[in-house]
């Protein structure tokens, strides 16, 4: 299936939902957000446990606004990617282009925009608890240590 979060199914009751890859950073209002949490505590059964990570404002702010350009040149794809300050606060413009290897010495260009949008972590934890959450744990960086304030990647584990 493919749906937007926000207000996906109905399906029956799940154990377990996740939203991964920074995925609610496309969420770019804090409507959607608490919308897709709403929707997610719906479709939880009763003890059910919620997994996602966001970016920080950390790295929204100082890594991606910083650097400006990230690139890499692979035999089969290679890239160039420009990061702009975005219109809404604590958000990133993505500008990207990858080079797509398609046959010998033959490769296609491919153009994309990402926009995405981060919130402090007391944020996220108050959407989670007034959607009805408990939440459990929130670790950085693929560690199971706290968040500091250079931690890039922030991960929650709510439950219902």
């Amino acid at each position: 299936y493919q749906q937007d979060m926000r207000h996906f199914g109905p399906f029956e009751p799940f154990d377990t939902i996740v939203i991964f890859c920074d995925s609610l950073n496309y969420l770019l209002e804090d409507d959607d957000v608490v919308a897709t949490f709403s929707r997610v505590y719906d479709q939880l059964r009763p003890g059910g446990l919620f997994l996602f990570d966001v970016h920080s404002l950390f790295k929204m702010e100082h890594i991606f606004l910083q650097k400006e350009t990230f690139a890499s040149n692979d035999e089969q794809v290679s890239y160039i990617w420009n990061c702009y300050s975005g219109s809404r606060p604590h958000s990133v413009e993505h500008e990207l282009t990858f080079f797509v290897q398609l046959e010998e010495g033959v490769y296609e260009r491919v153009d994309e925009m990402h926009v995405q949008r981060t919130y402090d972590v007391a944020q996220y934890e108050t959407w989670l608890k007034d959607a009805g959450f408990r939440l459990l744990h929130v670790w950085a960086d693929f560690t199971e240590q706290e968040p500091t304030k250079e931690s890039e990647r922030i991960f929650f584990i709510a439950q219902k």
